[in-house]
């Protein structure tokens, strides 16, 4: 019965496949530069829970010698930690390429230190299997990157949805706001499964396997939809990216400064005071000062009615 709904899940779930490889096929080179990490991010986060059914399956043959159960347990743990790795990384990348930013050199030092962590994790955690006999550390990890992933997601979707109100209401923000929905609907039901699971102690592992599955169903049926809808405009499909409009009749009308255009443009796509003093090689203080100035010229309240003045 394990064997046969194992079977019926991963055969709708390589269904699902369908409408996003095809739409990758049928875009353009320059399209592909959005849906190419958009693939990743859906193939990452399938390989995860294929990852899990595979050792499901690995894990229903009883007839194991204490060799290969010790050599399974390696080989599930790192299985599942690369995944999971694997996954941050597709869709780091796929926001900080919607949002426009580049790859700082720090995030790519932090990937490289994490990577040696997650090592140093696998380390302990074999060695925990080897002296201790017990996989409670490795199991441990697993759910601390798993919170991790709840985390990364949910704050970045919230912040890119936040960031799609700040530019005019166009197919690319409309397109890429429902984007971040369909990624954070089932991250939300999914920690509040994990949440729910923790307050009542469930322990049915039929729901539980039965649970995870739904949750990647409902993503990828959520992600093929989306294919769907947008699909066929990826002819004007843009990353995500504020552009001033108007600006020369706006400058001269509010009588802005070069310098403080620099700042207003930063405003626009989404930049903290502190982030706009080191990208400009200021104080945070002479910030302030233009800011002041700016929103004293241009009649404006706050930051938001700003950008819809300059993006409108």
């Amino acid at each position: 019965m394990d064997l046969l709904l194992t079977i019926v899940v991963s055969t709708t779930l390589g269904i699902s496949f369908i409408p996003v490889i095809l739409t990758i096929l049928k875009t353009d080179k320059d399209n592909r530069r959005i849906f190419r990490p958009l693939f990743y991010v859906f193939l990452s986060v399938n390989s995860i829970w294929y990852s899990v059914l595979f050792i499901q399956l690995l894990q229903a043959n009883q007839a194991l010698n204490i060799h290969s159960h010790i050599a399974l347990e390696i080989f599930t743990s790192s299985l599942l930690f690369i995944t999971r790795f694997l996954f941050l990384i597709a869709f780091v990348r796929l926001i900080l390429l919607l949002l426009d930013f580049d790859i700082p050199k720090t995030f790519k030092l932090a990937l490289k230190l994490s990577g040696f962590v997650i090592a140093g994790f696998w380390l302990l955690g074999w060695l925990a299997f080897f002296f201790l006999k017990s996989g409670a550390l490795s199991d441990n990890l697993l759910l601390y990157t798993d919170i991790l992933i709840f985390f990364i997601v949910i704050v970045s979707c919230v912040y890119l949805i936040y960031q799609t109100k700040l530019v005019p209401e166009n197919k690319s923000g409309k397109a890429i706001r429902m984007l971040a929905f369909v990624l954070l609907i089932p991250m939300l039901l999914g920690l509040l499964k994990w949440l729910v699971g923790g307050i009542l102690m469930l322990e049915n592992p039929v729901w539980e396997r039965l649970s995870i599955h739904l949750l990647v169903l409902l993503m990828n049926l959520l992600f093929s939809l989306w294919l769907i809808k947008y699909g066929k405009e990826l002819k004007g499909f843009r990353i995500l990216k504020t552009h001033l409009n108007n600006t020369d009749e706006l400058f001269e009308k509010y009588n802005i400064s070069k310098r403080e255009m620099e700042v207003i443009q930063l405003i626009c796509e989404g930049y903290t005071n502190q982030q706009i003093a080191d990208k400009l090689f200021i104080s945070i203080e002479t910030v302030k000062d233009h800011n002041s100035r700016i929103f004293l010229k241009t009649e404006v309240k706050n930051r938001t009615q700003l950008a819809r003045l300059f993006l409108r």
